[in-house]
Formats: structure tokens, C-alpha cells, sequence
């Protein structure tokens, strides 16, 4: 978009907006041109000067750059915001981790306990197996690889259980043991970070794919 500064300036800011599920974040992009050059339609600068050919070439690499991070940012799982797009596109996005992540943390801590003979190796075999029912569970019910431990809330201790006695088959017994695996998990994660425990059960689980619009367009 381009936004008008002072009266007495002819020429506007011309500016990035992000809009996802309609949550909008905007930020320039250091150029200032006539209001009247701007294109909504295309969402670029007319003209053929050094100076307009440099402007949409940014234009283009800016909405290039934002399609890439958005993808990277589904591709691990996050949750897209616009706020959390600007921040993975100004290169201060903050990784979270992940519920998989501290599965494999655990189990890489319960492995050095079976080899220093404090654990048994069939005890791991069940935790390994944990692993692999949440991972399942993850791909089953959100369409994704892993899932950030702030997105763990209530409902997602009981659509795990509904899907590995509804979809895996299991029994109500053994499939309370799953969940006990991956809660005790979860106190790992707790204890790791300091996290508020009861922060973390009151997280909301996306469950929908959401839309991102990255444009210039006149106000």
C-alpha cells in the first residue's frame, strides 16, 4: 500500500501488509512515491525510471521472501500468524520447540540409562513406541510433522486417546498408558523450561488451514 505522510509531502510511504485470517501487520519497505503511480491491481510502481524499476523489483523480493518464511514456518508446524511472519521475515522469529523434540530428548536421556544398566531395554522399547503412536497421532489429526508444545491443551489428551482406541485399535487400558508416557514427557518439558503447567493445558490446537494475503495495495 502507499500511505500518505504530511500534506505538504506529494509523496507517500510505500508499505508491506500482511494479512492472515484477517490479523494484519505493516511494515515499509523505505520507498516514497506519487500516490497516483501506485497499481492496485498489479500492486507495483508505473513507470519505466531506475529509480521505479528498483522499487518493484524490492516489491518483488519482499513477497517472494514473506511466500518462503510463511512455508518454512507450516512446513515445521508453527502456527502463521501475521505478527509471527514479520518476525521470521525481520529474521527474529524465536523457534519453539516441538512435542516430538522432547520425545526424542527422553528418549535419548532413557537410552544412556539402559546402557549404564539402570533401565531396561524393553522399557525403552516402550517409550520408542510412544513416540511413534504421538507422531501418528500428529499426522492423523493435524496434517502435520510435529506439533509446538504450546499448542498441547485438553482436547488433545482426548482426541489421542479416541484416536488409538477408535483408529489404532487399542484398548481403553493400554491406551491410558500411552497417555501416561506422553504426559510424564511432558513434565520433562515443563521442568526444562520453566514453563507454567497450566498455561500450557489451556493452549488452543489449530485445526484449520489459514489463508495469508501478502500485499501492496492503496489505502
Amino acid at each position: 500500500m502507499v500511505t500518505q505522510q504530511r500534506k505538504d509531502n506529494p509523496k507517500a510511504v510505500v508499505t508491506c501488509r500482511i494479512t492472515i485470517n484477517s490479523e494484519r501487520e505493516e511494515f515499509s519497505l523505505g520507498y516514497q512515491v506519487e500516490p497516483e503511480k501506485f497499481d492496485s491491481k498489479s500492486q507495483t510502481i508505473a513507470g519505466r525510471t531506475a529509480e521505479v524499476v528498483e522499487i518493484n523489483k524490492h516489491i518483488m523480493h519482499v513477497r517472494a521472501e514473506l511466500v518462503r518464511h510463511y512455508n518454512a514456518l507450516r512446513e515445521k508446524g508453527v502456527t502463521v500468524t501475521s505478527a509471527v511472519l514479520l518476525n521470521a521475515y525481520k529474521g527474529i522469529a524465536r523457534e519453539k520447540k516441538t512435542i516430538l523434540q522432547v520425545a526424542d530428548y527422553h528418549n535419548e536421556r532413557f537410552k544412556e540409562k539402559v546402557a549404564g544398566e539402570k533401565r531396561s531395554g524393553d522399557t525403552l522399547k516402550k517409550w520408542c513406541t510412544t513416540r511413534d503412536k504421538i507422531a501418528a497421532f500428529i499426522k492423523h489429526e493435524f496434517k502435520l510433522p510435529d506439533l509446538p508444545l504450546d499448542k498441547i491443551d485438553y482436547p488433545f489428551a482426548e482426541d489421542f486417546f479416541d484416536y488409538l482406541t477408535l483408529k489404532d485399535g487399542l484398548s481403553d487400558n493400554t491406551a491410558m498408558k500411552y497417555l501416561k508416557n506422553t504426559k510424564q514427557m511432558m513434565k520433562l518439558a515443563v521442568k526444562g523450561n520453566g514453563s507454567n503447567p497450566a498455561r500450557s493445558r489451556t493452549m488452543c490446537v489449530p485445526t484449520s488451514t489459514r489463508t495469508a494475503t501478502f500485499s501492496i495495495s492503496t489505502s
